[in-house]
């Protein structure tokens, strides 16, 4: 419009209000500038948790730190974010020196006063991001991302139970950094970069590998018969709780132990890959992957054992059918059965009464043949073994009640004697 003032939008503090977006992210930092820094010297650090599934060492929440030159990458777990000084001081144990600047978020733990304090004392400034300004401590957050995506997809891989998620993170970290470039030469390794050695990917075996540990003849029950080696599965290169690094090994239902130099691996060998699945979240998608099948009887052999191809076909089509619509029912019903049942028995245990005692023999006459499905056979012997608790249970109270009925007659009886004696010595008084 002619005569109308020449006026911008960006002159209008209500727009700038109400329709700016957020500001486009500065470019990255030149590797020139990066290179100005010595190893080690510039940290990004950052916290991750807190963690749903505590893992078997108690931790809940990890602390990474990222070199700014090398961009290698160090991982600590910890039970509280309070514990954040004493990880601080096992990162400087770790890499042998103080850094000159620490950049991290204004996460409480790293901005209190003693922390401060020791940083002030060491000679270490810090150097806190403004709120929402995420990418100042970008590497750090990224390293975050990419830990925890390499964990996931190696439970979901390996059906390592999550509780070992500490053990995996750990490892990660070192796969991370000898197979992804130094982002200050692209022609490197991070760990060439850091240590001046090409990595051996051959030396790394693969996580939930087949491992076994050598013996010592101490530690064997039988010198002449037990196995030699302790047999597990590869959980990763990590530290244990008592500061030792090495070869995590899992021995047992939550049982690990570390190793160094005494452990040999089969690199071709999963065991747990056609085991049920550790992790309730996997169990459908291991069953669309079809990594377990659940084990079928022979009727050859009458063992028990997978069954890989399909299955032979009767000779008349009607009891084949029947042979399938038998096989394809029996076990839903059995299942349904048995979770019925365990309800009932979570039921009974908290009851207080004689009628626990009434409703286990019911369970016992209506319970499912074992030779619908085998999860009944287990039923069953759970079931007896409830009935013999039960029956001790009343045997138990049998012999309390006659005790108590015991003591209280005697108590009774001897109250009876001292007021009779009380009585015989009190002097009558006369008119």
């Amino acid at each position: 419009m002619r005569g109308a003032l020449d006026f911008k939008v960006k002159d209008c503090p209500v727009c700038a209000v109400m329709k700016n977006k957020r500001p486009k992210k500065p470019t990255a930092v030149l590797i020139e500038e990066k290179r100005q820094w010595k190893p080690w010297e510039k940290v990004f650090s950052d916290s991750s948790g807190k963690f749903r599934v505590m893992s078997l060492q108690g931790n809940r929440y990890y602390s990474v730190f990222v070199c700014a030159r090398s961009g290698r990458k160090l991982y600590f777990a910890h039970k509280k974010k309070s514990h954040y000084p004493m990880v601080y001081l096992k990162f400087l144990a770790r890499i042998g020196r103080f850094p000159k600047l620490l950049v991290s978020d204004q996460a409480g733990e790293i901005l209190s006063k003693a922390m401060g304090s020791r940083l002030a004392a060491q000679g270490t400034h810090i150097d806190p991001v403004p709120k929402d300004e995420h990418s100042k401590i970008g590497s750090a957050e990224r390293a975050i991302d990419e830990i925890d995506r390499m964990v996931a997809a190696s439970l979901l891989d390996t059906n390592i139970p999550k509780c070992y998620w500490d053990i995996v993170g750990e490892h990660c970290t070192l796969l991370n950094a000898v197979t992804q470039s130094c982002p200050t030469d692209h022609g490197i390794t991070i760990y060439e970069a850091e240590t001046g050695l090409i990595p051996d990917l051959d030396a790394l075996p693969p996580l939930g590998c087949f491992g076994v540990r050598y013996l010592s003849k101490l530690d064997r029950k039988d010198f002449k018969l037990s196995p030699k080696n302790q047999a597990g599965v590869f959980l990763g290169f990590a530290t244990f709780r008592n500061g030792t690094y090495g070869s995590i090994l899992l021995i047992g239902d939550r049982r690990i132990v570390v190793a160094k130099e005494t452990m040999d691996f089969i690199h071709d060998l999963f065991p747990l890959k056609n085991t049920p699945s550790a992790n309730s979240e996997y169990a459908w998608l291991h069953r669309l992957l079809k990594r377990y099948k659940s084990p079928q009887k022979n009727s050859l052999t009458e063992d028990v054992e997978d069954v890989q191809g399909n299955e032979i076909a009767a000779l008349d089509p009607s009891q084949e059918a029947e042979e399938v619509l038998t096989r394809s029912s029996k076990p839903v019903v059995c299942i349904a059965v048995l979770r019925t049942q365990k309800i009932l028995i979570r039921w009974i245990l908290t009851m207080r009464s004689w009628r626990p005692l009434l409703i286990l023999t019911t369970l016992l006459l209506l319970r499912p043949s074992s030779r619908f499905h085998p999860y009944c056979l287990h039923l069953d012997l759970h079931l007896q073994h409830l009935m013999l608790v039960a029956v001790r249970m009343i045997h138990l109270m049998k012999i309390w009640i006659l005790t108590m009925v015991t003591v209280i007659v005697a108590v009774t009886k001897t109250r009876m004697t001292v007021e009779v004696l009380f009585i015989q010595h009190v002097p009558r008084r006369t008119a």
